[in-house]
């Protein structure tokens, strides 16, 4: 469904990712590893369009989405729940989650996302009155992800979908993107480290170029789950 090609970005001279090259397809679960500053934001950023490739193509579903603008990308079913969450502190846990459903085609299909959320994060139904800026850390970042289901999308983007979650809480983010392909919606999502399952299934290849990206091939397994490691220039150094 996704596809990068050899995709590279830049903030002013500075080049935070290059030749970036991955697939996702539908119903995996593909997850980019990385330390900090590897690029691992910029290529979830590139995918929402909220930045824009200097080389390089992404593609989705066989069309070229990179020079399209977020609010376009989000429309074609493309939606992201960003680090440092991005919710809005003055409204309702509820009011935040209606902007997230602006793409909701009728009442029938925002209600029964709204009643998805709650199932993921049953602490936002019971706070769902409250102004999102008295929530705690874990509250917070629990919005953000149950946000961006509200757009009803095909392909969920997670950054740091865990931060500032405990361990029972945590939890309901990776249900949110296992359950996210069984409903035929492909996830991708960035971390800093791989789980426990990523690392007993998966290998990862890192390549000697800096800031490019490349993934090994992994055994059959009933729910596809893939990792792409992406190599930082200090890692290089180092």
């Amino acid at each position: 469904m996704l596809e990068f090609s050899n995709v590279s970005v830049k903030y002013g001279a500075i080049e935070a990712i290059r030749d970036v090259s991955f697939t996702v397809k539908k119903g995996e679960i593909v997850t980019l590893i990385g330390s900090n500053g590897a690029g691992k934001t910029t290529t979830l950023r590139a995918t929402s369009g909220l930045v824009k490739p200097a080389t390089g193509k992404i593609t989705y579903n066989g069309e070229t989405i990179s020079g399209l603008a977020p609010h376009e990308i989000v429309r074609k079913r493309i939606s992201q729940a960003p680090e440092g969450r991005g919710i809005f502190l003055n409204l309702s846990v509820e009011e935040n989650l209606d902007l997230g459903a602006w793409t909701a085609p009728d009442k029938t299909t925002l209600q029964k996302d709204l009643e998805y959320s709650f199932e993921l994060f049953p602490r936002l139904k019971e706070r769902r009155k409250q102004n999102a800026g008295t929530l705690s850390g874990g509250e917070q970042q629990m919005l953000a992800i149950a946000r961006a289901l509200m757009a009803h999308p095909d392909m969920l983007l997670l950054d740091e979908p865990s931060l500032g979650l405990r361990r029972r809480s945590s939890s309901g983010s990776s249900r949110s993107s296992r359950r996210s392909t069984k409903r035929a919606r492909p996830s991708c999502s960035s971390s800093r480290t791989p789980c426990k399952r990523c690392r007993s299934r998966i290998k990862a290849s890192c390549s000697r170029r800096a800031r490019s990206c490349s993934k090994a091939p992994r055994s059959s397994s009933s729910r596809a789950t893939k990792s792409a490691r992406l190599t930082s220039e200090n890692e290089l150094r180092g």
